[in-house]
């Protein structure tokens, strides 16, 4: 989603008033790498990266004026992030996570395309210079930004810049054992990316 200037409302409070309406599961493409032939390919939105066979691809529609949703990740079962409700002539639709509670070993990934006027990787992002994709990001490990659902233990933050006043952003929630092993996993992921350049 390209967003240029606009009225500037926070982006959370903007995604939480959006739509959210069904869901779908990707039917992943097994990757032709010999390298990890234990990996398959994710496509959509001109996004594309590799991630391990033992994740389910899960993308639901959820857009607002400033944030769309692109996938969700996950060794978990998922629900749909967002319900409507209606009543007395009235429609409201809030969302959240697709997870309550991550179990033993449980990873939650999510990618999101965002836009805000006047946003900068340089003033409006915090955490450490990397490259993904062929895009200038920030990385923050603890994230103070990821919607965990609870049980996790670590949590990730990675922003990467797009057109002026927009990026993608990539969160991760994991749990133990084995923490370490699924935050190289969601690493070789982002080392996997490719994005638009345009």
């Amino acid at each position: 989603m390209i967003v240029r200037k606009a009225l500037v409302v926070p982006v959370m409070a903007a995604f939480l008033a959006g739509s959210c309406t069904g869901s779908t599961t990707t039917s992943p493409t097994p990757s032709s790498s010999s390298i990890s032939p234990r990996l398959l390919t994710f496509r959509g939105m001109g996004v594309s990266f590799r991630y391990p066979s033992t994740w389910t691809a899960h993308r639901y529609v959820a857009v607002s004026s400033f944030s769309t949703s692109i996938v969700y990740l996950s060794n978990d079962r998922l629900h749909p992030p967002c319900r409507t409700t209606r009543g007395q002539g009235s429609v409201s639709t809030a969302c959240g996570s697709p997870l309550a509670h991550l179990g033993p070993s449980g990873v939650l990934v999510e990618w999101s395309e965002h836009g805000f006027p006047d946003w900068s990787l340089k003033t409006r992002a915090e955490g450490k210079p990397i490259t993904v994709g062929g895009h200038r990001a920030k990385i923050q490990i603890p994230s103070s930004l990821s919607p965990c659902p609870d049980g996790f233990d670590q949590s990730m933050t990675v922003v990467v810049e797009s057109v002026p006043d927009n990026w993608w952003q990539i969160d991760a929630c994991i749990r133990g054992p084995g923490v370490a092993a699924s935050l190289s996993q969601v690493r070789a992921m982002l080392r996997s990316a490719h994005l638009p350049t345009e």
